[in-house]
């Protein structure tokens, strides 16, 4: 979503954490987590989730995700690709799979999500019932 690239904007511009508003803290964050240059969360999906982020001013990560963006927002316009998905998990995972994102740490789900792997997944894909959605 737009959003998203707000978030990328003010993160590269000048550093700090960023969680979405919707976001439950199970525990504190750990300290060693502000000793990266830039990191990012993963999903239980394994997805690159845009959900909690963290990084030091002008990175070189939020600098190759904010280019990603205008490329993909150029095909967007060509119509290639969707503005409903291009900035979230989907361009992070890309950039990832990529290895586009240097200096970056990305942890995994067990530190931002409470609760079994399978629950979890299942909670996220609306099996169980709930409609909440993560993009």
């Amino acid at each position: 979503m737009r959003s998203d690239l707000l978030s990328y904007w003010l993160l590269h511009t000048y550093g700090g954490v960023y969680f979405d508003l919707d976001f439950d803290f199970y525990r504190p964050i750990p300290d060693e987590m502000m000793s990266h240059q830039t990191w990012l969360a993963t999903q239980p999906d394994r997805r690159t989730n845009c959900a909690a982020m963290g990084s030091v001013a002008n990175s070189k990560a939020f600098e190759e995700i904010l280019n990603a963006a205008r490329r993909a927002t150029a095909k967007a316009k060509a119509r290639t690709l969707s503005f409903r998905t291009m900035f979230g998990p989907t361009l992070l995972t890309r950039l990832r799979r990529t290895r586009r994102l240097v200096h970056t740490k990305f942890y995994g789900p067990d530190l931002f999500y409470k609760g079994s792997q399978s629950r979890i997944a299942n909670h996220l894909n609306g099996i169980d019932g709930s409609s909440y959605r993560t993009t």
